[in-house]
């Protein structure tokens, strides 16, 4: 099923595993898979289409039993919602459009806590992505990618040779390491 997909994210949910990327090959190139019982079957979910070759998914996110995020390139950035795990989608790019595109799009720039806040880049939002508001210690350290703890307010994210650190799901960030000729590009725990 994965042949001519390009696979730039995976979230694995209890039973649920999502796979996003893009179609190698043909049009249209947005592609997002679900697997409802731990990768045995798969299926190709209703994702709107995309504007063609080059739209990729880069980033998926799922908070929740039901609330599925995508974030994509298709002529800008290219965020959709989903409230019914996959069935059905809403475009919520509208509030993105201020944000570049960074030289380097990373699998893990999107982070949401819960189905209303979220952080993509240096934005944040807290009614599930129908408004976005600049983080002012991210403006000058545009993030490439994040990382969180799981139930907590404590997480990183690598920019530009550094490492920053929060302590309260995104508010506010410091620099916790720093040297200019390093380059982070992910972030695990």
């Amino acid at each position: 099923i994965f042949i001519d997909v390009e696979i730039n994210d995976i979230v694995i949910r209890d039973s649920i595993v999502l796979i996003a990327g893009h179609l190698q090959y043909t049009e249209p190139s947005f592609a997002l898979y679900k697997s409802e019982d731990y990768g045995k079957t798969w299926s190709k979910t209703s994702h709107p289409d995309s504007c063609g070759a080059g739209s990729i998914i880069y980033d998926v996110d799922s908070p929740s039993d039901s609330t599925i995020y995508t974030l994509g390139t298709c002529l800008g950035w290219s965020l959709y919602k989903s409230i019914d795990n996959g069935d059905n989608w809403t475009y919520l790019s509208e509030g993105l459009s201020r944000m570049e595109i960074p030289p380097w799009i990373n699998s893990r720039m999107m982070h949401f806590f819960t189905d209303n806040m979220g952080i993509i880049g240096n934005l944040k939002t807290t009614d599930g992505g129908n408004s976005w508001n600049e983080i002012e210690d991210l403006a000058e350290n545009f993030p490439y990618t994040f990382a969180f703890v799981k139930g907590s307010q404590l997480g990183f994210c690598s920019s530009k040779g550094k490492i920053l650190k929060t302590l309260n799901n995104g508010d506010n960030w410091t620099v916790v390491y720093e040297d200019e000729n390093q380059f982070f590009s992910e972030i695990f725990f």
